[in-house]
């Protein structure tokens, strides 16, 4: 706090060895290390929009086209010694969407093709409403639908018992400490997640971790305008209409997920970006975007439309005359080694 968010890490972590010192019980030195090293990566994600990105261990520059909430380097990425900093928020925010949340068919349809055929035992983090475990299990041995909230859980068993689809295992948990054996699974898939997790790094290396050599980890999300200001201003837009949000990714950063693990051959991408359309009322009502908020995005798609500030987010008026704009869905696969 004294030293504010213009500091790096290397500045944080002297300070905080220096109080580390000032304490004469080693008992009591032990806990306030413990605490002080979770209290530093807190402190720099949330001052992460004000001050370049680096590395929560060793204060190196995270790599550009990750997003800015990322807190570690491409070395230090599989830490998964502190629980994401932003499941509190996800819990909040899709408790509250468990009842809300309505799935596309066309967007699990493009994730399907381009996943292709899968096999044996599956892993679906941050699964939801498990719209993407349910298109898994007609092929899979055993799916495991894995999440940080409840409610969302309680949905997706009770939709998969409703379709009579009973290979689906529910478990509820942090993603960024996977409570699987290494080597678990078959194929382990994340959908539309990414873009709400704090440190994406920690958690796709959890899911490398638990896959089993020669199975493919699979990645699908909506992916960010490559030009750095629509991307800025997709985020904000997203992050308005639900806090959850942290930061989209790029195509390319969202195969750099994979890569920077160093355990998985990223597969070359098919070229394939489904652009989903989207109803923005609907797109609000899902999270109960308060009035101010829903305001300022109407007021920013309807200023692109006369030519104003882009956002990234290509906004129309459709058929019925309703504002609508378009998602940019794609998947980044790779084979475990």
């Amino acid at each position: 706090k004294l030293l504010g968010p213009s500091q790096n890490a290397r500045q944080l972590a002297s300070l905080s060895s220096h109080l580390v010192e000032r304490l004469h019980s080693p008992a009591l030195q032990a806990v306030m290390s413990s605490v002080l090293r979770r209290g530093l990566r807190f402190g720099e994600l949330i001052t992460a929009r004000a001050c370049a990105p680096v590395c929560s261990p060793c204060a190196s520059p995270v790599p550009s086209g990750l997003r800015p909430l990322t807190v570690a380097c491409a070395r230090h990425a599989a830490d998964t010694s502190v629980a994401d900093a932003n499941i509190g928020m996800i819990r909040q925010e899709f408790k509250k969407q468990a009842s809300l949340y309505a799935p596309h068919p066309k967007a699990i349809d493009f994730v399907m093709s381009e996943v292709g055929t899968v096999s044996g035992d599956a892993l679906d983090v941050a699964s939801g409403t498990g719209v993407f475990a349910r298109a898994l299990a007609p092929s899979c041995k055993k799916v495991v639908s894995f999440d940080a909230t409840k409610e969302m859980l309680a949905r997706a068993e009770k939709t998969a018992a409703n379709l009579g689809i009973h290979n689906i295992e529910y478990q509820l948990g942090d993603a960024s400490q996977l409570p699987f054996e290494d080597e678990s699974f078959d194929v382990v898939t994340s959908r539309l997640a990414i873009h709400h997790f704090a440190s994406p790094g920690a958690i796709v290396s959890e899911m490398v971790r638990v896959c089993k050599k020669g199975g493919r980890v699979i990645l699908a999300d909506i992916v960010a305008d490559d030009d750095p200001e629509q991307h800025a201003e997709t985020d904000r837009l997203e992050i308005l209409r639900d806090p959850s949000h942290t930061a989209c990714v790029t195509l390319q950063a969202l195969h750099d997920l994979l890569q920077t693990t160093g355990c998985v051959r990223v597969q070359p991408h098919s070229g394939n970006i489904y652009m989903h359309p989207l109803n923005a009322k609907f797109w609000m009502d899902n999270t109960e975007t308060p009035e101010a908020a829903r305001a300022e995005i109407e007021t920013c798609f309807r200023t692109e439309l006369a030519g104003g500030k882009k956002t990234g987010m290509q906004p129309f008026v459709d058929e019925k005359g309703e504002l609508s704009f378009l998602h940019r869905y794609a998947v980044a696969q790779g084979i475990r080694v």
